[in-house]
Parts: structure tokens; sequence; C-alpha cells
């Protein structure tokens, strides 16, 4: 079977679901670094980093991989289309975790559940934290849409250089 002109290269699809999820543990590292004792900030943000990627890693292999060869034929790779399925990828293990909640939970001096009910403050502060981790997940999808753009740029350069009819090279172009 023939990969289709329109799809972009095997590389390149994994060198974004190598990067992207990397990105997106860096980035969280960097805003939140775990504390475990660790008197080095750095050391805190390089094993915050470590320990996220243990989780961002495999969701981006279980969640966002039969994804992308769901839509890969029915929507192109563009910035914002891989920014929102990066997002949704990210959020969707937390949105489906906050299905179990606690018979009492608290922030503070602020009850976020009570009785197995979340409560305004507990939706809000939901929000807040699928939101945060749902942008983490589009950047991740940005340095996806950066890989697939940076390998079809080089198969339509290589095409160039092969005595292929101009129609060819043109479906090659970079996704815009």
């Amino acid at each position: 079977m023939k990969r289709s002109e329109n799809l972009p290269p095997i590389w390149s699809v994994a060198l974004g679901f190598s990067l992207g999820p990397g990105v997106a543990a860096a980035l969280f590292a960097v805003a939140s670094p775990l504390y475990a004792g660790l008197p080095d900030l750095a050391d805190r943000i390089v094993r915050t980093a470590v320990a996220v990627a243990w989780v961002v890693y495999p969701v981006a292999v279980t969640i966002g991989l039969p994804l992308y060869f769901v839509l890969r034929k029915r929507a192109r790779p563009t910035a914002l289309n891989c920014a929102v399925a990066g997002g949704f990828v990210a959020a969707l293990p937390w949105l489906l975790l906050s299905i179990i909640t606690p018979d009492e939970a608290s922030t503070g001096d602020v009850v976020t559940v009570h009785n197995h009910l979340r409560t305004t403050a507990g939706w809000l502060e939901l929000l807040q934290f699928v939101g945060g981790i749902s942008i983490l997940g589009a950047v991740a999808g940005l340095v996806f849409w950066c890989a697939v753009s940076l390998g079809r740029l080089a198969t339509a350069k290589s095409a160039k250089g092969r005595l292929l009819p101009r129609a060819s090279v043109r479906k090659v172009a970079v996704c815009s």
C-alpha cells in the first residue's frame, strides 16, 4: 500500500510525538517544580520534568496516537487543529478522573466537594486545573505541528529536486 502524498513523513510524526510531550513536561516542571527535599531549583525542575514525563508520554501514546490515526485523513495538520487535538489529549484523562469525587474536599478553607458533589468553587478549581493542563497540551500540539511541517517541507524540497510533474510538487506543499 502506497503512502498518500498528503500525509506527512513517518519520521516527522515520530519526532512530533517525541518532542511534544517532552516540551509540555518541561514547561509544567518550570511552572510547578516539586520540592521533594531538594534545595537546588534546577535539580527540582529536572526531576519534576522526569516525573511528569512518566505521565504525559503514556497519555500521548494511548490517546494521542489513536487520535492521530483517526484524524490524519479527515483533517489537515494545521497549527489550530494540532493545538486543539493536543489540548484535548492532555485534558481528557483529567476530565475522566474528575468523575470520581471524594465525600468531602476543600482547598484551604473553601469547600470544593460536599456529599460527593462539587461546589461552585470545586468546579472553578477543576476548570482552572484542566484549563492549564489543556494549554500545555496545546503547546505540545504546536510542537507536533512544527515537526510535521518540517517533514512536509523536507518532502517538498526533495520532490522539487526530482523530475516530477509540477502538480505532484504542489500536493506536497507545507500545510498552512
